[in-house]
């Protein structure tokens, strides 16, 4: 059976909690062994950039169903979410130390600053 990195993201942090540096040092060892053993040791790289990701959706309404999964899928990484109505429209994304400004008050605000020079 084909497992999806999320899926072993989501059995990784299950596994983890509450544990003492020791006990993940072993989780991520057996981790690494069960893909070798399956054959897929490239997805080390993409199960470790989904545990370290950390991703923002500030909206002015709560996210649709398809577009958080959209989100997630491109960002490779679970996404949490914030409602600010002071955003007007549209979306401010935040992933790790970047910021994606796609609001209307964030167009508006580069537009007054724009007209100020």
């Amino acid at each position: 059976m084909k497992v999806s990195t999320k899926q072993w993201t989501d059995a990784i942090v299950q596994a983890s909690e509450g544990k003492s540096e020791r006990q993940l040092k072993t989780i991520a060892g057996e981790l690494i062994r069960e893909l070798a053993r399956r054959g897929e040791l490239g997805r080390v790289r993409d199960v470790i950039r989904r545990l370290t990701t950390t991703v923002v959706a500030e909206t002015a309404y709560p996210l649709q169903a398809a577009t958080r999964k959209a989100i997630e899928e491109a960002a490779a990484a679970p996404v949490k979410e914030i409602v600010n109505p002071d955003l007007i429209g549209g979306m401010r994304l935040r992933m790790n130390d970047r910021v994606l400004d796609g609001s209307i008050a964030g167009q508006l605000e580069r537009l007054k600053r724009t007209l100020a020079e």
